[in-house]
Formats: C-alpha cells, sequence, structure tokens
C-alpha cells in the first residue's frame, strides 16, 4: 500500500464513514443507488465472527475509493472470501494500491 501517489492515504472504515461509501456507491451505480440505511443494515447482518474488512483511500480529505474484503452473500463455499474495489479514480490508482510490494508494478500510462 505504500506505492499509492503523493496526497492519498489508506485507512479503515468505521460506521461514520457509511454516508461517503454510500455516496460513493450511489455515483459508481446511479441506476442502483445505495442509501445509508442500506449499507447500515447490510453491516448489522454480518455476524462478529464473519471476517470483513472496509479500507478507505482519501485524497485530500475526500473518499475517492473503498474495498470490502468479506464472505460474499451469493456463494456457499466455505473459506471463501470475496474482494469488492470501487472507485471512480483512474484505474492506476488501483494498480498502485493492490501490486505486491515486493513485485515491481507495470508500467501504466496516465492519460
Amino acid at each position: 500500500m505504500s506505492r499509492l501517489p503523493s496526497g492519498y492515504t489508506v485507512r479503515p472504515g468505521t460506521p461514520a464513514d457509511l454516508p461517503g461509501v454510500a455516496g460513493l456507491l450511489s455515483a459508481a451505480h446511479p441506476e442502483r443507488p445505495v442509501s445509508l440505511e442500506t449499507l447500515q443494515r447490510w453491516d448489522a447482518g454480518r455476524s462478529s465472527e464473519e471476517p470483513f474488512q472496509r479500507l478507505l483511500i482519501e485524497c485530500g480529505g475526500r473518499l475517492v475509493a473503498f474495498s470490502e474484503t468479506g464472505v460474499p452473500r451469493e456463494e456457499d463455499h466455505p473459506g471463501w472470501l470475496s474482494v469488492e474495489v470501487v472507485t471512480l479514480q483512474p484505474p492506476w490508482l488501483l494498480i498502485c494500491w493492490t501490486w505486491p510490494e515486493s513485485t515491481p508494478a507495470p508500467r501504466v500510462p496516465i492519460p
């Protein structure tokens, strides 16, 4: 995660971040807007033993991307986890964020 461009930060999400997460999801999928209440219901429906993590990427204090790792709701395979990444940023941000530190990142043209 240390390869993010200058000015970008990563931190764990909290319940106070849900309005921003709902806004980003709704902006990414305007045909299926997500409300704060829906996210609160989804979060409340998780078991405390269930693995789950929400990470936020911010730039200048503004949420620009997030990821969620947890048990997939539509699959029933023990041990499986799903990863979802949502952003309206250019694809290079995701490559910088997800590429293993021990491996050189590929060169991606920045428009």
